[in-house]
C-alpha cells in the first residue's frame, strides 16, 4: 500500500517539476544555491557532497564556484545491493546507471564529508523524504553521522508523504524559497 502510494505521488510530483521551465528552475536552484551558502554548517565545511542532477531536480552544482571547498559526487558500486559511494570531483564524469553522471576522483570516506546535500523528488513537512524508490541515500544516510540536507523547489514540499522504518528523515531541507528546520 505504501509503495502503491509512493509511486502515485512521485509521478505527480515528477510532472510538477517537469513542467517548470529552464529558465524557472535554473532562477530557483540559485536561490537554493543562496540559502545552502549562508548556513553555518555549509560555511564551515571544508568537504561537500552533492549530486548531479537528473532531468529536472534542482541544480546544487553553482556551489562548485567556491574554490575553498571540495565537493564529491554519489557513484553507485553496486546497483543490486543498492550501494553507493562518493568520490572526489576532478571535473571528469563518466556515465552511470539510470543516466546519471559520476565522479572518477578517490573515494572519500562517509566521515570526510562535512555535509551532504540530498536531492528529493518531494519532501514532506515532517522531513520525510521522497526519492526515486531504489533507497540509495536512505542506505548511505543510515549510518552517516554528519550533517545531511534536503534540497528541492518549494513545489515539491507536500504535508505528508507515506513512509515506513527505513525511510531516513532530514532535520533541515531547502527550497527556493525557504529553509525548513524539522523538529523530531
Amino acid at each position: 500500500m505504501i509503495a502503491e502510494s509512493k509511486r502515485a505521488l512521485r509521478l505527480e510530483l515528477i510532472a510538477l517539476r517537469d513542467s517548470l521551465s529552464e529558465s524557472v528552475r535554473k532562477k530557483e536552484s540559485e536561490q537554493i544555491v543562496l540559502r545552502i551558502q549562508n548556513l553555518k554548517v555549509y560555511q564551515e565545511a571544508r568537504v561537500v557532497g552533492i549530486y548531479y542532477p537528473i532531468g529536472s531536480e534542482a541544480d546544487p552544482r553553482a556551489l562548485l564556484q567556491d574554490t575553498a571547498k571540495q565537493f564529491c559526487y554519489p557513484k553507485i558500486t553496486d546497483p543490486k545491493s543498492v550501494q553507493m559511494e562518493f568520490r572526489l570531483d576532478t571535473g571528469v564524469m563518466t556515465e552511470g546507471p539510470f543516466h546519471t553522471k559520476e565522479p572518477t576522483g578517490a573515494v572519500v570516506n562517509p566521515g570526510g564529508i562535512d555535509l551532504l546535500i540530498v536531492p528529493g523528488v518531494g519532501f514532506s513537512l515532517a522531513g520525510v523524504r521522497l526519492g526515486y524508490g531504489k533507497g540509495y541515500y536512505d542506505r548511505y544516510l543510515k549510518d552517516f553521522l554528519r550533517p545531511y540536507i534536503g534540497i528541492a523547489f518549494s513545489r515539491q514540499i507536500i504535508n505528508e508523504i507515506p513512509h515506513n522504518e527505513f525511510d531516513v528523515l532530514f532535520s533541515t531541507v531547502i527550497t527556493d524559497r525557504e529553509v525548513l528546520c524539522i523538529q523530531h
